[in-house]
């Protein structure tokens, strides 16, 4: 599957953060180099780009526009993986995903596949409508597709919940809010926060989840929202919590992710170029998708 084709899905889209910035991040990635960096690994690179340009106001949306933006890149997502096409969000605020793992939920209920979703994220993004204190809808898309959450973002899939909460893993979590702790604590999602990652090892929670995926022959979707990283060596988000993963690290476990041969979906979630400094955090998110996209499929060719 996918041999080594990649379509990247261009979701300029804040709307649902409440901040502006992220709508920049597809066109900074392409500027700085991301497809010529992947075709020389070796990679046959497509560019789908869904219009999203109607869907809302740079930097805060309704739930209505939010949900426009989703069903665009569900549909993006969709053509991707009909046409064995491994596909890579480039967002864009993490609300997006919601759309995304709709796509890949109806997929997989195509195959007869179980999906698994590896969440990296500095935040749990468990929030509901009802419990969110700012609105904003890039905290509830874990929620959603774990069947909690607004009607309109439910409706997105057929399948409800879109994946068995059993089934997802939230990474790197240090910060939630209140009502927010108490969703996650009475779900049954895993959460690894990052004191939890320390002192477990990312390598081994994730190799962990790996053997749980082979042994299922299922089909993992990653969601990585760049902020699950230090603020000190990526600074490019807009809301930045102290004290992530570090850069060896994630490259570590994104290595080790690609050799699996397991990843069939990708959301690179919430990089803000507005944010960064000096580029730096760009240059980090190639150098991400580079380790792990030619890992992976290299994986496929052997």
């Amino acid at each position: 599957m996918f041999e080594r084709r990649v379509a990247l899905i261009h979701a300029p889209f804040s709307g649902g953060a409440g901040i502006p910035g992220c709508e920049l991040a597809p066109s900074v990635l392409q500027m700085s180099g991301l497809n010529p960096r992947l075709r020389d690994s070796g990679l046959w690179i497509s560019d789908l780009h869904p219009d999203l340009g109607a869907c809302g106001p740079v930097g805060k949306a309704n739930l209505d526009q939010v949900v426009k933006a989703c069903q665009q890149v569900k549909r993006a997502m969709a053509e991707a993986l009909r046409t064995d096409v491994l596909p890579v969000l480039l967002g864009g605020d993490h609300s997006l995903s919601i759309g995304s793992v709709a796509a890949v939920s109806e997929f997989c209920l195509q195959r007869k596949q179980p999906l698994w979703v590896l969440w990296f994220d500095a935040h749990a993004d468990f929030n509901t409508t009802d419990t969110s204190p700012s609105g904003n809808a890039h905290g509830m898309p874990a929620a959603a597709i774990c069947g909690a959450g607004a009607p309109e973002l439910l409706s997105l899939s057929t399948q409800r919940p879109m994946v068995d909460p059993k089934q997802v893993s939230l990474v790197g979590v240090r910060s939630m809010d209140a009502e927010e702790a108490t969703r996650v604590e009475n779900s049954t999602v895993e959460l690894f926060t990052l004191e939890e990652v320390r002192r477990r090892g990312l390598n081994n929670l994730v190799n962990a989840l790996l053997e749980r995926v082979a042994a299922s022959n299922g089909h993992l979707h990653v969601s990585l929202d760049v902020d699950v990283m230090d603020p000190l060596v990526a600074p490019g988000v807009g809301t930045p919590e102290a004290n992530g993963i570090g850069t060896d690290e994630m490259l570590q476990c994104l290595q080790r992710i690609g050799e699996s041969g397991l990843l069939d979906s990708l959301d690179v979630m919430e990089f803000n170029p507005r944010h960064d400094r000096c580029g730096i955090t760009a240059r980090l998110l190639i150098q991400l998708l580079e380790t792990l996209l030619d890992q992976r499929l290299a994986a496929m060719s052997t």
